[in-house]
């Protein structure tokens, strides 16, 4: 999606989305390093953080038509990446959240 002129480049809220994109990479990378036999303990442990952060960035959209961004490196969107949630994306952030858990905890 492009950058929108009216739209607020950086919010507070905006590094909850690198948050949520960080968080299952270093578990990840804590599985590999722990090994397979602790990387079942790394995987819950990451559950109620990653259910935290995608509650918190579903707190902080405001329906009133702003999404929350944040730009990687400081580049604006037409020569770098931004990180961008709207509606349906808190949506599916939260879904995925919740199914995660319940596949977990079953």
């Amino acid at each position: 999606m492009p950058f929108i002129a009216g739209e607020t480049l950086t919010n507070a809220a905006g590094l909850l989305l690198v948050l949520a994109v960080l968080l299952p990479f270093l578990a990840m990378l804590g599985g590999f390093m722990l090994g397979a036999a602790k990387a079942k303990r790394v995987a819950l442990a990451t559950l109620i953080p990653g259910l935290g952060i995608a509650i918190a960035i579903a707190a902080a959209w405001q329906p009133s038509g702003t999404a929350l961004v944040y730009p990687l490196g400081g580049w604006l969107p037409p020569l770098g990446i931004a990180l961008r949630a709207d509606g349906l994306a808190v949506v599916m952030l939260l879904a995925v959240a919740v199914v995660i858990c319940g596949i977990a905890i079953y």
